[in-house]
């Protein structure tokens, strides 16, 4: 789940900066007193508002791969795949089927927004 810490971490202004945070800060005043910038090495020191708009977007860019998130362990394993794909090409594909049938059903009750 995306926080501060992401955004000072990841987004180009603060990325490579040298900072300590402690907490998760909710408000500026909290950030104002848990936040120490150590080296700015060429980079934006941090401004409250502008993390919470950067925060933002990379909330809505996180929850837009929801659908990911919950398929993942409902597919098929990558060994499964595998022995189904062998299987197929040795003629049975009855392991295939399946597995195919399962992706489909986790696509359609998980569905990309």
């Amino acid at each position: 789940m995306p926080d501060i810490t992401t955004v000072l971490s990841e987004d180009t202004d603060y990325k490579g900066a040298e900072w300590s945070l402690n907490g998760s800060p909710t408000s500026k005043a909290e950030f104002d007193v848990s936040f120490t910038m150590h080296k700015l090495n060429g980079k934006k020191n941090p401004v409250w508002a502008d993390l919470q708009k950067k925060l933002k977007v990379i909330q809505a860019e996180y929850d837009a791969l929801e659908y990911q998130r919950t398929r993942k362990p409902l597919y098929p394993t990558i060994e499964d795949v595998t022995v189904a794909l062998a299987e197929k090409a040795e003629g049975d594909s009855t392991m295939w089927d399946a597995i195919s049938k399962q992706r489909a059903d986790v696509k359609k009750a998980h569905p990309k927004p």
